[in-house]
């Protein structure tokens, strides 16, 4: 009977131990998954970020095609854009908070 019962919290323990690394090894993949879409994000943002400064460039650049308030409103949504863009970016990428940190239950 003794034996019996050092057999169950053996086959017990085993599979606490198998979930353990079942749950350790996917929530390895998830990050590895996260770290992929915040270096897309990364990567996005700056393309973005040189598009709309190229764009807004040259409006402020050809000045003879654009009136004065096309060009301040330029200047205001270029402002807008890129801070826009970095505090989206940040909030929902690349803040460390969000970041999980990879580590046994045991």
């Amino acid at each position: 009977m003794a034996e019996m019962n050092i057999d169950i919290e053996k086959k017990r323990e085993e599979e606490k131990l198998r979930q353990i690394k079942l749950i350790f090894n996917q929530k390895k993949k998830q990050d590895s998954q996260w770290h992929s879409l915040r270096l897309v994000m990364g990567w996005f943002t700056v393309i973005m970020l040189a598009t709309i400064s190229f764009f807004f460039f040259y409006i402020l650049m050809s000045e003879k095609d654009f009136k004065s308030l096309v060009e301040t409103m330029a200047l205001v949504a270029l402002f807008v854009d890129i801070l826009g863009l970095h505090i989206s970016v940040w909030r929902f990428a690349l803040n460390p908070k969000s970041i999980s940190k990879l580590e046994p239950n045991i």
